[in-house]
């Protein structure tokens, strides 16, 4: 599975299943690719630069400041990642260090974290169906 890199034009454009329309006014540039091919961003991306400079630039700079924002967070350590806090540097080895956690709970507590992971968050139920053992 690839990096899911987000176009920085989006918002000025509807899309359909099948083209791409530009919302700015008096332009009326509709992109539909060639039959059996999917919506690409190159050519709104080209049409942004072409067309409408401007807005171009605007989005550019929206992104580069959301980028930032990004990075000031994981360098202050609010954003953390499944082996710990993104920003904090590492030892030259690439497997994480692993600390033991000890957590005291009912089994309450743990039922209704696993439904919240499910209906909340979107966690498969397939993650708790365990044939070998009955854990709840």
């Amino acid at each position: 599975m690839g990096r899911h890199r987000e176009f920085i034009g989006n918002q000025y454009f509807t899309y359909t299943k099948k083209t791409a329309e530009c919302k700015l006014v008096g332009c009326g540039y509709i992109y539909a690719p060639k039959s059996g091919s999917d919506l690409h961003s190159k050519p709104l991306i080209d049409h942004l630069k072409r067309r409408h400079l401007e807005e171009y630039n605007k989005a550019i700079d929206e992104a580069e400041e959301k980028r930032a924002r990004k990075r000031k967070l994981e360098e202050s350590g609010h954003i953390t990642n499944f082996f710990g806090k993104v920003g904090e540097s590492s030892s030259s080895s690439k497997t994480p260090k692993l600390h033991n956690v000890e957590i005291n709970s009912s089994k309450e507590d743990i039922q209704k974290l696993a439904v919240e992971a499910v209906t909340v968050n979107g966690l498969p139920l397939s993650v708790f169906e365990n044939d070998s053992t009955n854990y709840m």
